[in-house]
């Protein structure tokens, strides 16, 4: 038999590589189970990776851009940052730094750390990225990010340097080139564990590493403005869409518009944080949206009890969205009421409901109404702002505010023990509300959407109620420590009544009925709940009744605007009584929530044509998915969830976007406008923009030595050539013999 010595030596050789392997395995496998904790096995890269880094829970500081140029933060370049975990008590350690580390630190430091940062570049060359410890309210007294006077450009008065917010830091609108990410509490004691045990080993090896991915494709591209990122697809508008509400229902279909004077009820419900997914905002300006809601609801019921279906005025409920971000809720409403009376295309006149500004007579917006409680009675005192020189139309709607006011003498219908469970501490005796006039002293209104309305058409009869006079009661402003502690629940209640009164006596129903008006503080405790704890969140009975949430914790923060703009106007394959509405993957839950909750309560309530009962009532509806499946002119669908389909009501709530006016749609991107003439929002409009990003991520992982690495690279290719030797020697050996033989 002839053999081939070139097939018999590849042959041996793939027998002692396979013995070879088969003893690797072996040592791999007694290892293993000689110790199988400090020697676990691993069924795929993924499982090994997992092993090698800890994931920690955060929410990032992401970078937004304007016209002048980028805010925020992120990763300085292409690639993810890492550096040794420090944990840092106090701005002046800043200067001992001499090598990049990943700092730990507590929001009481957080803004002079930053502070100091953004001032010397020496230092934040020695910060490859911040992680923010978890804190609540008990631990720190004040903190707020945002101005002295949020968005003073948009003031329609001189003064833009009166200090509204005295406790600002200005922070939220600088630039930093470098990640800063808020800790969950499980995130906080592990890296402060890590933090520890790298201090007490002096940061000498092994050293844990923090490992920041917050790459922003803007940043990748060099784009620092929102014209150069929307030209190169890099980056989204800000904005959303705002919720508006009629009561009762304006049927416009049917040609019902309303041509009664206006009485305009607003709220904001977006907030603002330093970090982008922990924006509660529960004092400013959630505190003020439920208490709209909650009015909404038991003005909407008494009216159904007193079998009143009509008032004197039209009553319209606005929540506001996008107006941390240069009031794009507000003035693009304004611009798009202007656009109809010009006859210009614009969302249409389904979305707007027939309005016009020239019904516009009455509008009072709703501030931060949270913290209300002004002496040891707990006695609720509310201030009133006004234009200066006060209109006399703003004085008559203070006069409604004050006989309201003096009618309220308790805490409001219903069972109060749900708040004060809440709450966590009882309440004393409650003795009514007060409303005052703010104080001469001040410029003007204070920053709110009224503010950005007044600066568009002056001499509005407006004003704006909160619990504030010459400076914002809230320490924790555009901050993510305004959470629910911040919120009074009696207070909000008796606000909310007040609000019911209120624009019950603006709208011309008779005092009698007006001031019978009274907020349910269980519902108060119910939408507080919902949108300010982040358990249950949007899995509270009320939301849970209403949608299925994407998230369930709240967060109000604007986001982007979705999707090509939609089609405002009724298509002609659509039903002629069809009210127009976004996709629903373009809108958040926010905004849904509080669609729905308003299409339910100011509902006009039908069977067989005739008005019934209050909006709890069961009752025979039909069943849809989409308002097109609603077969009567003027109905919706509201409360679709995954898991039920919803019912067709008689109701004119509506979505209108909230965008900056500047923006227009060009066939496949965003583009900026110029200023239309005449408009002081429009000249000073940043038209925010929020960057793309690939994966925005937080962990850490323990690293040996870099001389171990070389020792083991060096290792293997010493071993590698040895074994290379050997097989050389035993392929010259083998094939030696098997010539001899």
């Amino acid at each position: 038999m002839a053999f081939s010595l070139s097939t018999y030596g590849v042959q041996f050789h793939l027998f002692v590589l396979i013995l070879f392997l088969l003893l690797i395995l072996k040592s791999a496998h007694a290892g293993s189970v000689h110790g199988s904790a400090a020697h676990p096995q691993f069924a795929s890269v993924p499982d090994l990776e997992a092993a090698m880094y800890a994931e920690a829970e955060s929410w990032p500081c992401v970078r937004l851009l304007s016209t002048e140029g980028p805010i925020g933060c992120g990763n300085p370049g292409r690639e993810v940052v890492s550096a040794p975990i420090q944990a840092v008590s106090s701005p002046s350690q800043l200067s001992l730094l001499n090598s990049p580390r990943a700092l730990l630190v507590s929001s009481t430091v957080l803004h002079p750390v930053l502070s100091l940062i953004s001032n010397d570049p020496i230092i934040a060359s020695h910060v490859a990225g911040i992680m923010v410890e978890a804190a609540n309210q008990s631990s720190v007294s004040a903190l707020s990010p945002s101005s002295p006077f949020p968005q003073s450009a948009f003031a329609p008065y001189a003064n833009t340097s009166y200090p509204w917010n005295p406790l600002g830091s200005s922070l939220d609108r600088l630039a930093f080139s470098l990640p800063v990410s808020l800790l969950s509490d499980q995130a906080t004691a592990d890296i402060r564990m890590k933090a520890e045990a790298n201090s007490q080993r002096s940061f000498s090896y092994p050293l844990y590493m923090a490992e920041f991915d917050a790459i922003m494709t803007t940043t990748r591209i060099g784009a620092s403005t929102s014209q150069a990122c929307l030209d190169n697809l890099s980056c989204l508008p800000l904005g959303s869409y705002s919720v508006m509400a009629s009561l009762p229902p304006i049927n416009v279909s049917r040609g019902e518009a309303s041509r009664k004077p206006l009485v305009v009820a607003m709220a904001q419900m977006d907030a603002a944080s330093l970090f982008r997914d922990a924006a509660v905002g529960a004092e400013s300006p959630m505190s003020g949206l439920i208490s709209l809601l909650a009015a909404a609801d038991a003005i909407a019921s008494l009216l159904q009890r007193a079998s009143t279906p009509d008032l004197p005025k039209q009553l319209i409920f606005l929540a506001l969205n996008g107006e941390q971000w240069g009031f794009l809720g507000s003035r693009r409403l304004l611009f798009e009421l202007e656009k109809l009376a010009k006859g210009e295309e614009g969302v249409g006149r389904e979305v707007l409901q027939g309005l016009s500004l020239d019904d516009l007579t009455q509008i009072l917006e709703v501030g931060s109404v949270g913290m209300a409680v002004a002496d040891e009675s707990q006695n609720v005192t509310l201030f009133m702002h006004h234009e200066k020189p006060m209109p006399a139309a703003a004085a008559a709607m203070a006069e409604s505010l004050r006989a309201a006011a003096a009618s309220i003498k308790g805490g409001g219908e219903g069972d109060s023990n749900a708040a004060e469970e809440l709450e966590g501490r009882e309440e004393s005796a409650r003795t009514g509300v007060h409303v005052e006039l703010a104080s001469e002293d001040t410029p003007g209104v204070p920053p709110s959407s009224l503010l950005a309305m007044l600066a568009e058409h002056p001499g509005l009869s407006a004003l704006l109620l909160s619990d504030f006079n010459q400076h914002v009661s809230n320490p924790y402003l555009n901050s993510h420590l305004d959470t629910l502690p911040s919120i009074h629940l009696p207070s909000l209640t008796l606000s909310s009544t007040l609000l019911a009164r209120s624009l019950l006596l603006l709208s011309g129903a008779p005092p009698s009925l007006a001031l019978q008006a009274s907020v349910n503080a269980s519902l108060v405790s119910a939408l507080t709940l919902c949108l300010l704890s982040p358990s249950p969140g949007l899995l509270c009975p009320l939301a849970s009744s209403l949608l299925t949430p994407r998230d369930p914790t709240p967060n109000h923060y604007t986001g982007v605007f979705l999707g090509v703009p939609p089609s405002f106007s009724p298509s002609s394959s659509s039903p002629p009584h069809a009210t127009p509405s976004p996709p629903l993957y373009t809108l958040a839950d926010t905004p849904r929530l509080v669609w729905n909750f308003l299409a339910k309560a100011t509902a006009r309530k039908q069977r067989g044509g005739e008005v019934v009962g209050e909006w709890e009532e069961e009752r025979e509806g039909r069943e849809c998915v989409r308002s097109e499946e609603c077969g009567v002119a003027g109905e919706v669908c509201v409360g679709v969830r995954a898991t039920a389909k919803g019912e067709c009501l008689v109701s004119s709530t509506t979505y209108i976007p909230a965008l900056s006016p500047r923006l227009a749609f060009n066939v496949t991107h965003w583009t900026i406008t110029p200023p239309r003439p005449g408009s002081h929002g429009d000249m000073v409009d940043p038209v925010w923009t929020e960057s793309f990003w690939q994966h925005l991520g937080l962990r850490s992982y323990l690293v040996d030595d870099p001389i171990w690495d070389v020792s083991i690279l060096f290792g293997g290719v010493v071993w590698v050539a040895v074994l290379c030797v050997l097989m050389s020697w035993a392929d010259k050996t083998v094939t030696k013999k098997l010539k001899r033989v």
